[in-house]
């Protein structure tokens, strides 16, 4: 086999010396000779395998002399020695600037023998950075002595990376940005496209947590264009509705990467996003203030004007209803599969309200805000206000619901809620659950109502006239399971 051949000086009818150009001029002999590394070769497994290798074997084999370095070899110094008897081989001399480029030569060479990606080593232990920096030397070396496998087997080593546990969204750029030349060949970018898109796949299939997970968000926002671009039209995404999506592109054109980028850029975005997916509510009053999001004629349009009419009209719907938006149709939602259980916790809010908070708020006579829950695409926040009943001296505690906004994610009007409401009141340890029965909210509601929506009443006399010293909350339950 070819790849036993490597390294064998018996069989060897040539000698590759690459060594490390003095720049400094002030090297030793002893210092020359530890910055040389003489590689035994054969001419015919070179010459199969470079054209460069090919002509310069070829011109010394008719005894013609070398008409000097091939296009592109300008940084490359070499001389062949010629046989001064039958028993030496000739020498080709190879300059190197550095001895990483020399170690990239010596494993481009072995490439062309053992026909295999240049890295050693465990992948999942490897460092991207030096490993891509590795492979793009290698390549460079495969370039200028013209050998068409090299590439091949360092975009394999290139894609191999993507399962490194190192690897993280900056290399993904780099695959997409920084390679050179000779590894942006349609082939190479093909390879190292689907070794992204399961990379991305397995760091970013679940659009809820990317837009709620902090850390996750963080690093999806440092994907460049392309690698977005490929993540949005991913039919694969888990995603328990089309807004998510949406969201979450719109966090990235609003970082950093996504404020540089190109309008041809958002224009790719818009025509991924399945805008017939999307909830009325959403397509209406959220995805025309998205920062990513572009009308064009270019798109197939499906005027929302056909779609079914929204069931109340008035002054603050007329204006949407009226504008005609581009919008496009796609048959299929995104068919990733969330795991299971995972739709009922993400959609659950718990708020504990303390006792002196109760009591505050209701010699006060202010309204309480409580936490902000995102769902498919909205932003609900929760409010509450201590009221009494002075006929019967009972206090209760009015709960409230509606939409909120935020730097990303637009507030609208009106958004339609199917929830169900839990309130439990805790005192002195003692728990004490009281299930309330669900509420389904029509399908649309206008600004007035969703604005001062109750989501219920509630007596908490028992909390507010506990005795000082006791510990006492209240403890409510929201699990929003859609919304409109």
């Amino acid at each position: 086999m070819i790849s036993s051949a490597w390294g064998d000086p018996e069989l060897s009818d040539l000698d590759i010396l690459l060594y490390v150009k003095d720049t400094t001029g002030e090297r030793d002999t002893a210092e020359t000779k530890r910055n040389e590394r003489s590689i035994p070769v054969h001419k015919v497994i070179l010459a199969a395998s470079s054209k460069y290798f090919e002509a310069k074997i070829k011109r010394w084999m008719n005894d013609q002399p070398a008409s000097g370095p091939a296009d592109g070899m300008e940084s490359l110094s070499e001389e062949i020695s010629k046989l001064s008897t039958a028993h030496v081989k000739p020498m080709l001399k190879v300059a190197c600037s550095s001895p990483e480029e020399q170690d990239a030569g010596e494993a481009c060479l072995r490439t062309m023998y053992l026909q295999n990606c240049p890295l050693d080593g465990e992948v999942a232990s490897l460092d991207p950075d030096k490993s891509i920096s590795f492979l793009v030397q290698v390549a460079r070396w495969g370039d200028e002595w013209q050998s068409e496998c090299i590439a091949r087997h360092c975009q394999a080593g290139l894609a191999t990376l993507t399962e490194a546990k190192a690897f993280c969204a900056r290399h993904v750029n780099m695959l997409f940005e920084e390679m050179p030349s000779y590894l942006r060949g349609a082939e190479v970018r093909g390879v190292v496209a689907d070794a992204c898109s399961r990379w991305l796949l397995k760091n970013f299939e679940d659009v809820h947590v990317v837009v709620t997970n902090e850390g996750k968000r963080a690093a999806f926002c440092e994907l460049c264009p392309e690698a977005v671009i490929l993540w949005a039209g991913m039919d694969n995404l888990c995603a328990a509705s089309e807004n998510d999506v949406a969201i979450a592109l719109a966090y990235w054109a609003s970082g950093e990467q996504g404020c540089r980028c190109e309008k041809g850029v958002l224009k790719r975005l818009s025509l991924s996003l399945r805008v017939s997916k999307l909830t009325k509510t959403f397509r209406f009053l959220v995805l025309p203030r998205l920062p990513f999001f572009t009308e064009h004629e270019e798109l197939n349009c499906l005027n929302l004007g056909e779609c079914a009419p929204l069931p109340c009209y008035n002054e603050n719907i007329i204006p949407y209803y009226k504008k005609h938006m581009s919008a496009w149709y796609e048959k299929y939602a995104r068919m990733g599969i969330l795991s299971e259980g995972s739709g009922d916790s993400r959609y659950t809010c718990t708020w504990k309200i303390p006792q002196a908070v109760l009591r505050q708020n209701f010699r006060e006579e202010g309204v309480y805000e409580g936490p902000l829950l995102y769902i498919k695409g909205f932003l609900l926040r929760l409010t509450c206000q201590v009221d009494i009943d002075i006929d019967n001296q009972d206090f209760y505690l009015r709960v409230w619901i509606f939409p909120e906004g935020s730097a990303v994610i637009p507030g609208p009007e009106f958004v339609a809620v199917a929830l169900k409401l839990v309130q439990a009141s805790v005192v002195a340890q003692v728990s004490e659950q009281q299930k309330v029965e669900d509420i389904m909210v029509p399908t649309y509601y206008g600004k007035d109502f969703v604005r001062n929506f109750r989501c219920g009443k509630f007596n908490i006399s028992d909390v507010i006239n506990l005795g000082d010293g006791l510990e006492a909350e209240c403890i409510i339950t929201i699990s929003v399971y859609d919304v409109e």
